[in-house]
């Protein structure tokens, strides 16, 4: 007795590739969330311009990530001054005192174990 198993190789390469899609979809606005969390809002305009770019796959890569392109984005992020400064959230009231807020930073060190999860579920 003989029993053959035929596998769409291609089929299953795409697949497997569009459940990585939605997995790293799914990551990046997990991610998203903790970086809004962590935005100052001083005047809001950092918080509303944070965005998402969803998964793609470049050469043997899924790329998403969430950005942010304000003129200031940068600075908030990593300060150029020596002295510390206060960011606020919600206006007024001191969340984070610190040469730069380093948004992204920490949130990606906050969550870096739950994105690993999401990544490695099947």
């Amino acid at each position: 007795m003989t029993v053959k198993v035929n596998i769409d190789s291609n089929r299953l390469q795409k697949e497997l590739i569009q459940n990585y899609l939605r997995k790293v979809n799914h990551a990046v606005d997990v991610l998203k969330t903790e970086i809004d969390r962590l935005t100052p809002e001083d005047t809001k305009n950092l918080l509303q311009n944070n965005r998402v770019k969803p998964a793609v796959l470049i050469g043997d890569k899924v790329v998403g990530s969430v950005y942010n392109e304000t003129d200031y984005a940068f600075f908030v992020e990593y300060w150029v001054g020596w002295n510390a400064y206060n960011y606020h959230k919600p206006k007024g009231n001191t969340f984070y005192r610190g040469i730069g807020n380093r948004t992204f930073t920490r949130s990606l060190d906050t969550i870096r174990q739950d994105l690993n999860k999401i990544l490695e579920q099947w």
